[in-house]
């Protein structure tokens, strides 16, 4: 027997020995009380005879359910023992629907506004905002909804759903642009951490900074204050544009550089507005607005950029040379990467944030 199928066996030895041991079978009844008991609910009835709940599939596994009432608040909930499948079998673990129930028995008790929806199907709280004060409203009035479920259950959370409303991202919603520029859907929940740090507040917050900054949106940076901008640049995926005075990007430790103290760039791509204010710091003569304007490249070709400058046929965006449309690519709309700034107009950029920054210098490797 060679070395090759020893190696082959010991691994299907210790397969079966892992699926011996984890076994394939459904979670027992003192598996369920543990549980429950660890959800320190206080005195719960659990009913000992489980539910069937077929699986749609017919190949699948079945779950198992338990019925629980909790005697304080009166809930009724289900402890369910889903079946995935596995290439050792099939794996059961328990999980609960407590929060769910807990938060649809809260719904009359949970104070009513009139810019707040909930949906207990989807134990979801849904809100807008166009400001930050507006914002900052709307999260004092989920925390007093929170607080209604957390006086019941310390481990309770409700998942929220918002969308920044602005009369620039606005134009392109219902559209294919709208996943690229358009800041719906922020998907974030509420438990006790997050309502005592604000951190529903601060995530929405630098979204709104997010799409003031990449757009340059006058409105919108005019609410926002020096800790606002702060508190953004150093978050930890914001990128910083750095300018090559002297030197290449193949030796970036020996080149002479500079971080922009305003500019920002998303995923690699620095946005139309952006771009705009670059080449008026670098000097270029431009036509036009933030939003659509011209410029002559490095070669003397008139370069057009404009948020209106979009394909659904080809599902992107482009740019105009000398009246050729130019695609760009198609996970960014109305933006450019730092290779074809520089192909264009000869300004030499990189992309980093700043805790790439700091571990750059901190390694002296800046």
């Amino acid at each position: 027997m060679n070395q090759n199928r020893i190696i082959i066996y010991i691994i299907l030895i210790l397969l079966i020995g892992v699926f011996i041991l984890t076994g394939c079978g459904h979670s027992s009844l003192e598996d369920v009380y543990k549980y429950v008991n660890d959800m320190d609910l206080g005195l719960c009835i659990v009913n000992p005879i489980h539910k069937v709940l077929e699986s749609q599939d017919e190949y699948g596994p079945d779950d198992w359910s338990w019925t629980v009432y909790q005697i304080d608040t009166g809930i009724k909930f289900n402890i369910v023992d889903s079946g995935t499948d596995s290439i050792l079998g099939v794996q059961y673990s328990l999980r609960d629907d407590y929060n769910e129930c807990l938060l649809d028995s809260c719904e009359e008790e949970f104070p009513e506004y009139d810019d707040i929806t909930y949906d207990k199907l989807k134990n979801e709280i849904s809100f807008s905002f166009g400001n930050k004060r507006e914002l900052r409203k709307r999260c004092d009035e989920i925390y007093d909804i929170y607080s209604v479920a957390h006086d019941k259950y310390k481990n309770a959370y409700i998942r929220v759903n918002c969308n920044i409303e602005n009369s620039f991202t606005d134009r392109y919603k219902n559209t294919y642009q709208q996943g690229f520029v358009y800041k719906d859907d922020l998907d974030y929940s509420v438990n006790e951490k997050r309502m005592e740090d604000d951190s529903i507040y601060k995530y929405c917050l630098m979204e709104y900074c997010d799409i003031a900054l990449n757009y340059r949106l006058e409105d919108v940076l005019g609410e926002l204050t020096d800790d606002d901008i702060r508190m953004y640049m150093n978050r930890g995926y914001t990128q910083r544009i750095i300018y090559i005075l002297d030197g290449t990007k193949e030796d970036l430790k020996n080149a002479k550089k500079e971080v922009d103290s305003e500019l920002v760039g998303h995923s690699g791509v620095m946005e139309y507005a952006n771009l705009y204010y670059l080449l008026k710091k670098q000097g270029f003569n431009i036509e036009g607005t933030k939003d659509d304007f011209k410029v002559r490249n490095t070669d003397g070709k008139k370069c057009e950029f404009s948020y209106d400058f979009s394909d659904d046929d080809q599902e992107t965006s482009y740019y105009l040379v000398d009246g050729e449309k130019i695609y760009t690519r198609r996970e960014r709309y109305f933006g450019l990467y730092e290779e074809e700034i520089e192909e264009l107009f000869g300004i030499k950029t990189y992309f980093l944030t700043n805790d790439q920054i700091t571990h750059r210098k901190n390694n002296n490797n800046w």
